[in-house]
């Protein structure tokens, strides 16, 4: 694991930003919609990206957590 010293100033802004970017992508996402042709993509994403890029910013925010709060 990659170990990097950030200020706790510059942690809890990054903290906050990645609260917006996480909470607006969850708000846009549709769950439930009519199945055309076996949906593979959701905002244009395939389904394996959209659970990277989520598992990513929710990680990061958790470390990011952590390390303010210890």
């Amino acid at each position: 694991m990659e170990t990097k010293r950030i200020s706790l100033h510059r942690a809890l802004s990054e903290l906050k930003m990645l609260g917006e970017r996480i909470q607006s992508a969850t708000y846009r996402v549709v769950l439930a919609r009519a199945n055309r042709k076996s949906n593979e993509k959701i905002e244009g994403m395939s389904i394996d990206e959209y659970k990277k890029k989520c598992k990513v910013l929710t990680t990061r925010s958790q470390v990011l957590f952590n390390t303010a709060i210890n």
